[in-house]
């Protein structure tokens, strides 16, 4: 009789077990999901951002990008090309052909792609750092980009422009 005490308590146990495996694994991937969110949630935040209005111009073969709102902003040199590419966005110039940031837009249209905003995150070793934010079914993505092409692109898709706070100067 201790012998079938002994199997039963051993598929008592073993049926326990499974459970409890199973519960946790469920609880894992709960977790999971939740950080992913959490992690989702802290690359869109706009906390220590702040919008900006755009400017861009040109001379000889230089160009240059303004963010700017209020007396704070930062003004970086660009390509000539992108200066015209933002300058064309603004509604400032216009040309008989779609330029490369025109083509982005299009197929980003014809994918159902949205471009949630832009950010200017950082400044390192003289190099200003751009991140563009792209939505589709309920997925995030963040691209690396340069500043220019972000600019431009956001202004295409009537997209904010955010500028980290720490990076904008006194302007006025």
């Amino acid at each position: 009789m201790v012998k079938i005490y002994d199997v039963k308590k051993k598929r008592i146990s073993l049926k326990f077990i499974i459970i409890l495996l199973t519960l946790s694994a469920i609880f894992g991937l709960f977790l999971y999901l939740k950080l992913e969110q959490l992690k989702v949630l802290a690359l869109l935040s706009t906390e220590g951002y702040t919008k900006v209005n755009v400017d861009a111009g040109y001379e000889d073969s230089r160009g240059y990008l303004s963010l700017f709102t209020g007396c704070k902003g930062i003004t970086m040199v660009i390509t000539h090309d992108q200066a015209m590419s933002i300058q064309k966005a603004l509604g400032k110039i216009g040309f008989f052909r779609p330029l490369t940031h025109d083509i982005f837009k299009q197929t980003l249209d014809e994918y159902g792609i949205k471009v949630l905003m832009v950010k200017i995150e950082k400044f390192q070793h003289g190099t200003y750092y751009a991140r563009i934010f792209l939505s589709k079914d309920n997925k995030i993505m963040s691209l690396d980009a340069r500043p220019s092409d972000a600019v431009a692109i956001a202004l295409r898709t009537n997209s904010p422009i955010l500028v980290k706070q720490s990076l904008l100067q006194n302007i006025c």
